[in-house]
Parts: structure tokens; sequence; C-alpha cells
């Protein structure tokens, strides 16, 4: 699948405003004191941006949804807590002791 996105915005500061960044792909930009909203509807991608902890985050629609089944994951049980905690390692580049998650095997059936 390739990814489409909306506008590419390079070597920008933004500074009080609402940012959304479904769609976009922001490149060395700057943010101040921004609203910053992902809804993870599109693909979106920082690329050596600097967030000031000035920002506040906002996420909704399917980033939202994984976010709350994260966190009810991780609450869950000691296993899917230590998936949750793999994920994590995983996003800051560390190497988990183990891979505990997969792509789905298709050849198994769905369960509702």
């Amino acid at each position: 699948m390739t990814e489409t996105f909306v506008t590419k915005i390079e070597n920008q500061t933004f500074e009080n405003v609402v940012v959304n960044f479904d769609g976009y792909q922001y490149h060395k930009c700057v943010f101040n004191h921004c609203q910053l909203l992902y809804t993870g509807m599109t693909p979106a991608h920082l690329v050596d941006c600097q967030i000031r902890s000035d920002c506040m985050w906002g996420f909704g629609g399917p980033a939202q949804n994984t976010l709350s089944f994260l966190k009810d994951l991780y609450k869950s049980s000691p296993a899917s807590k230590a998936l949750v905690e793999a994920i994590l390692q995983t996003i800051r580049g560390e190497a988990p002791p183990q891979q505990p998650f997969a792509p789905p095997d298709s050849s198994k059936g769905l369960v509702h």
C-alpha cells in the first residue's frame, strides 16, 4: 500500500496554533505552544522536528481507540502488560527481550 499525504511541510515554525497531523509530513519543523491533533485517519510523519513541552496533544478516532485499547491491555494481565512494554521498547528503538507481537496469521479464523 502506498501512503498518500496531502502536504509535505519543511523548516516551518508553528506557534500558538492548532496543528493537524493527519495526512501531513513535517520535516525539521518547530512547534511552540501549539495544540497538536492526530486521529489516525491517514498516516502522518515527523522527521527531525522539535515539539516543545508547552504543546498540548489531542487524539481522536482510530488513534484514540488504539491508545484506549493499549491502556486496557496494559491493565488486563501480566502477559499483556509485558506486551505493551515490549511495544514501547520497540517505539524507543530498544530491542525487547523477545518479539511478543506479530502480524495476524491469515490461515487462522478471526474470533469475534
